[in-house]
């Protein structure tokens, strides 16, 4: 009884550290999860609204009518207007310091001539590629707010322009098409939240036709400037990328990586408290089978002569029985009507007193049967873990001239270093093998490196660097006669387990 109280104990506080144990690690699990991966708002949509400015270049020469005009350009007299186009932006930030966007947008300009007669006007559109660089440093803690940025564009853009007199605003002329423009500028932002940010930039575009205007000197480009305002919103309920800098993202990367590194150690101590757990709950089913009174008489089962009916006698039984065994095999014990044992005279057997006779302390372990499935179940079980360490430990293959382990190898490794680590008697031996391509010697290196990668990650986990044997096959037992096709297979590393 005190053995079994013991074991009651035992169970009771060992059950209590195991829950504790599993409740902190999902505590812990969970915040690991949550910082696992920092996560910004890089993602957005914006609207907004430029002013388009008709920049004069100078030296055009004549028209191919051989009249001379100077170049038109904005807000050049009462015909031309303070001009507008409006659009939509959509934006990615790349990184702390970069960004991608694209827009689409529509407007009218219009330009005159200086001293001419004629001015125009035009409908465009602009469907641009941007890409900007911002302009801060590293040394910032707290969040940006105004961020300034250089940029750089690509645009396909679209005319349709008509050349008017001014005296009278009738049609002299029209051309439309479609051309491609670049542009260099630079902006700032205002970030009024993680979500919603102004933007102010402006640009010098290069035009490549002077027809944008309605006028075609032969020189193929016109030149504008496009100043833009707008609001942007950003997806996400995180920080947006564009506030830290590159230093201030480097350390939460390297929290994220301490976090993945203790979610892993606690899925590690989970594997164990899982094993604890079994033992655990071997020891609760023993306790509960020595523990186990069917008939309620007060009998242990395991005592019980008469485990279903409730007796009155100390065998469990209500009348005597005779020549009956008890749990442990006496054969030469007989049970009379008060209840009490004797020695059978006639059922004695000789003893040699050579040989030494096992000393009964417990009536659970002392069946000479039950002890020797005990070693039987130990044997099978030892050859069990062999077998399945040679299933997982097959042949881990590699790539050509290669000796990097990638993540399936790694896997399976680390699972067949925990069963290595609770069996130190086991012993390994890695081969590592290489194709029949390039020198021998070469192979043979290379099979080492093999050899070693495996036994380098294993050692690493925590296998004794003395259970291991290592070898280096080089181009040895190739398998199949088709090396183009069977080479695969020969790049390998191979196991023996004793």
């Amino acid at each position: 009884m005190n053995t079994t109280c013991l074991n009651i104990a035992k169970t009771i506080v060992m059950s209590a550290m195991l829950m504790g144990s599993q409740a902190l690690l999902a505590q812990a699990t969970q915040t690991a999860s949550n910082n696992a991966k920092p996560k910004y708002n890089r993602f957005g949509i914006g609207i907004r609204v430029s002013h388009l400015y008709d920049v004069k270049y100078n030296g055009f020469g004549k028209l191919s009518n051989g009249y001379e005009v100077s170049d038109p350009q904005g807000l050049n007299g009462s015909k031309t207007n303070f001009d507008f186009g409006y659009g939509v932006n959509l934006n990615y930030f790349l990184t702390p310091t970069m960004s991608i966007d694209g827009s689409y947008d529509i407007g009218k300009m219009s330009g005159r001539s200086d001293n001419s007669i004629e001015y125009y006007t035009s409908d465009v559109t602009f469907l641009t590629l941007g890409f900007n660089l911002d302009l801060k440093g590293n040394d910032r803690v707290k969040p940006y707010r105004f961020v300034p940025y250089l940029r750089g564009s690509i645009a396909s853009s679209t005319y349709d322009t008509k050349r008017k007199f001014i005296e009278d605003d009738a049609v002299n002329g029209a051309t439309n098409g479609a051309t491609l423009q670049v542009g260099l500028g630079a902006g700032v932002r205002l970030h009024l939240t993680n979500n919603w940010f102004l933007n102010l930039q402006s640009e010098f575009v290069q035009t490549y036709t002077d027809a944008w205007d309605g006028w075609d000197y032969g020189s193929g480009r016109d030149y504008m400037a496009k100043t833009s305002f707008g609001l942007n919103y950003t997806f996400g309920k995180n920080n947006h990328l564009d506030r830290i800098t590159n230093s201030q993202r480097n350390i939460m990367q390297v929290n994220s990586a301490s976090n993945n590194a203790t979610n892993s150690s606690l899925l590690a101590l989970n594997d164990s408290l899982k094993n604890i757990n079994d033992k655990l709950a071997k020891i609760q089913a023993a306790n509960e089978q020595l523990n186990k009174d069917t008939d309620g008489d007060g009998v242990k089962d395991y005592r019980d002569l008469c485990p279903d009916v409730k007796g009155t006698l100390p065998n469990g039984c209500n009348e005597v029985v005779k020549e009956e065994k008890s749990y442990v095999d006496e054969p030469n014990k007989t049970v009379n009507s008060n209840g009490t044992t004797v020695v059978n005279p006639k059922a004695t057997t000789e003893v040699d007193p050579k040989v030494t006779q096992p000393v009964v302390t417990n009536p659970v372990t002392t069946n000479p049967n039950a002890l020797a499935q005990t070693q039987n179940i130990s044997n099978s079980l030892k050859q069990e873990l062999r077998n399945m360490l040679l299933i997982e430990m097959n042949r881990i293959y590699f790539e050509t001239n290669k000796a990097n382990l990638n993540a399936t190898d790694k896997v399976i490794l680390t699972q067949c270093a925990r069963v290595l680590m609770d069996n130190p008697s086991f012993k390994l031996t890695v081969l590592g093998y290489a194709d029949n391509v390039g020198s021998d010697d070469a192979n043979f290196v290379l099979s080492r490196k093999r050899a070693e990668a495996v036994t380098e990650y294993l050692v690493n986990l925590g296998v004794a660097k003395s259970n291991i044997t290592l070898k280096a096959m080089g181009a040895q037992k190739m398998i199949g006669d088709d090396a183009q096709k069977s080479n695969a297979f020969n790049r390998r590393v191979e196991f023996i387990l004793e």
